[in-house]
């Protein structure tokens, strides 16, 4: 007899299930979805006058949002 295969979130037994099944409901696939998604971090940046439309034409040149151009940048930076 061969051994119940288990839900990946909960644990409870996966009997009465497909035989590809990984979890026990849409609950507990969502658990692992969640937890596979990066965390993301809110911040607010503060710029004088000059800083921000500078930021706002190099933004609009490549036809991004502020927002877009500046996580862009962030994550070029910390690639180097």
């Amino acid at each position: 007899m061969s051994e119940t295969k288990q839900c990946s979130s909960c644990g409870t037994a996966l009997a009465n299930k497909r035989s590809h099944a990984r979890t026990c409901s849409n609950t507990c696939r969502w658990r692992i979805w969640h937890a596979k998604q990066s965390a993301t971090i809110s911040v607010k940046l503060t710029f004088n006058i000059t800083s921000y439309e500078i930021i706002k034409g190099n933004a609009k040149a490549v036809g991004v949002s502020i927002s877009d151009y500046l996580q862009a940048q962030a994550i070029a930076g910390c690639e180097q």
